[in-house]
């Protein structure tokens, strides 16, 4: 047999015996919320948004004295003391105890927009209340040691960058350079107090066999609810999937918050066909901290809203007036009604808050919050 004979019978027996690739499917659950959002995000052919016109009912603006929206939230809370969650563990912990429940990502009249789209990709890490700082869980004592030899690695190039910058900058004759220069050295010694922070954290409660064992136990909890939660898997030791538990720990809420989410997203769905987009249900202290790097609303107190699971923000950036206009009055319309309170937010959202028992609370406690 010739070669060109021999390369001619091998290619046709490949063709007889390679079986032909389907394309996948296509997750219907996926093409579901993708259309859904297709539907939030469709233009209106009018001014939407913040370009819409729209009229505020008093109920959902400020009042005269600003703090009230806060105090009335935080007395209501106060009424039961409901499980504050620090970090991802104290909210999962929550969640095994069934305190919480799950917002599907697609619900018959709403769809989760963004929820926890924020959090980061970082190693999950426990909230030691005596220090109120934040320690990172490691695996076991070897990913402990890598750690920390990446942390002496990062310090000397930070350190090493500040020098360099603070000869150049005593060297500079230019007010300008030298005003510049001094700006970045800031950040660099932020960064290096940081990463110092972090270093001497992990050799404080790391090198003590008794806060070792609790730190890699609270690890192996974590990683065997993430190995099969709900029937997912997720992996702590890639960042993508970190991200993706961190987003769904977060796609939880009270079950009182959860009904009135239901009911308002219904009157919506029902009068404009599109589902009700809520961008925030619970947040840990965690994430809290880190919204406020770069939120606005983001609340800066001891008992944020949302920490509570009994807030819920629904974003209006791609609503017509009417469609703004018609949710505002609703959501108005259970203020006056006592059962919730809501504020209309600068950043396209209406912030609302369930009260459990369904009416505000005393206002001897606001006085006290107000304190």
């Amino acid at each position: 047999m010739t070669l060109a004979c021999l390369v001619l019978f091998l290619v046709a027996a490949c063709q007889q015996t390679l079986p032909t690739l389907a394309p996948a499917a296509p997750d219907p659950m996926i093409e579901a919320y993708q259309q859904a959002k297709k539907k939030v995000e469709e233009g209106r052919g009018e001014p939407s948004g913040r370009n819409a016109r729209i009229i505020i009912p008093k109920e959902l603006l400020h009042y005269a004295d600003r703090r009230r929206f806060l105090a009335l939230q935080y007395a209501a809370w106060s009424e039961f003391h409901n499980e504050i969650p620090q970090d991802y563990l104290e909210l999962l912990e929550l969640i095994e105890k069934g305190s919480l429940v799950e917002m599907a990502a697609l619900g018959e009249a709403y769809l989760l927009y963004g929820v926890g789209e924020m959090s980061d990709r970082e190693p999950f890490s426990y909230y030691d209340a005596a220090t109120g700082e934040n320690l990172t869980l490691y695996k076991n004592s070897q990913e402990f040691a890598a750690a920390q030899i990446a942390f002496d690695a990062s310090l000397q190039q930070l350190q090493k960058q500040s020098a360099d910058l603070q000869t150049q900058r005593l060297a500079s004759q230019d007010a300008n350079l030298k005003g510049s220069l001094a700006t970045r050295l800031k950040a660099l010694q932020e960064a290096i107090d940081e990463v110092t922070l972090k270093k001497n954290l992990g050799e404080f409660f790391y090198t003590d066999p008794v806060r070792r064992e609790m730190l890699f136990a609270r690890y192996r909890w974590l990683a065997n609810a993430a190995a099969n939660f709900r029937g997912q898997a997720y992996d702590l030791q890639d960042p993508a999937s970190r991200h993706q538990f961190k987003m769904r720990l977060l796609s939880f809420i009270r079950p009182e918050a959860r009904r009135m989410i239901l009911q308002v997203a219904a009157l919506y769905k029902e009068k404009f066909g599109r589902p009700l987009p809520i961008t925030s249900l619970i947040r840990t202290q965690q994430y809290q901290n880190q919204l406020r790097e770069t939120n606005a609303n983001a609340a800066k107190v001891d008992v944020p809203p949302h920490t509570t699971g009994l807030a819920f923000d629904i974003f209006n950036g791609w609503m017509s007036a009417a469609e703004q206009n018609f949710l505002m009055t609703e959501i108005a319309r259970l203020e006056a009604s006592g059962r919730v309170e809501a504020l209309r937010e600068n950043r396209d959202h209406i912030h609302v808050f369930t009260f459990a028992i369904g009416k505000p609370p005393a206002e001897e406690r606001v006085a006290q919050a107000l304190k």
